[in-house]
């Protein structure tokens, strides 16, 4: 069991409809992008880690650790988006180069376009990280084939998710293996163990996939691939009424 199915199926979550779950998840994504507002992203932010951490018993170490190496990567992929360009410096300029044939530097409108933008990415991921740590992969395909999802679809899904944390478990084992023979004891010696692990990592985790789709052909023939589910699930009719003030506020800010 990989990391994000063991923090689900260990949530207090792990009962309640996943329907309910993902209506909440997605109806507050489309809020946050829809509405475009601070305040807004803020909100839906503060939400889903109350319901995350409060009602779900995610672990709040969890929760945040995930969250801020999710921030982290958004943040520095929006740096390029801190400069602005423009024929001659504009009014609101705060740092600034002349350059030919123009101006490059920071702007105050730059600034809270970025942090607008930050806010917004953070708190949409946020929401797909409720559904990822509430909700395990069963349960959501089970949810796709009971809404008669196309089969291939469901199919390519499983394997792309077994593909990621195929990847993952791979990467964590070798890693173990060159620490345990002091592969990392300089950093000399790391870069090089770095290099061999990069070099050696996809030509395994390709043996292991190639190995999984034909084990997965000889005893299933092509078919679809089976879910086993036995779980019921109880109504969640708080985050539906959580999700629908959501957007009356949203609507009236």
């Amino acid at each position: 069991m990989n990391v994000l199915d063991r923090i689900a199926n260990q949530s207090r979550a792990v009962g309640y409809s996943p329907a309910h779950k993902v209506l909440f998840a997605l109806g507050l994504l489309f809020v946050v992008i829809g509405f475009d507002k601070i305040p807004v992203s803020i909100a839906a932010f503060l939400i889903v880690t109350l319901f995350t951490v409060g009602w779900a018993r995610v672990s709040a170490a969890t929760w945040f650790k995930i969250m801020l190496a999710q921030s982290t990567f958004l943040g520095l992929s929006l740096i390029a988006l801190l400069f602005t360009t423009t024929a001659s410096q504009p009014a609101d300029a705060l740092w600034g180069v002349a350059m030919w044939p123009g101006w490059v530097g920071v702007t105050e409108s730059g600034l809270w376009f970025l942090g607008e933008l930050f806010l917004r990415s953070v708190a949409a991921v946020a929401c797909l990280n409720f559904l990822a740590v509430t909700t395990p992969m069963h349960d959501l395909i089970r949810l796709a084939q009971r809404y008669k999802a196309p089969e291939l679809l469901i199919d390519l899904i499983l394997l792309t998710y077994r593909f990621i944390w195929s990847l993952y478990e791979t990467l964590q084992s070798m890693r173990t293996a060159q620490q345990s023979r002091l592969g990392y004891s300089s950093f000399k010696v790391g870069l090089r163990s770095a290099a061999q692990l990069g070099a050696r990592l996809f030509i395994r985790t390709y043996q292991r996939m190639d190995a999984l789709n034909t084990s997965w052909e000889a005893r299933l023939g092509g078919t679809s691939m089976p879910i086993w589910h036995t779980r019921t699930h109880q109504a969640a009719y708080s985050l539906l009424v959580t999700l629908a003030g959501m957007i009356v506020l949203a609507a009236l800010i």
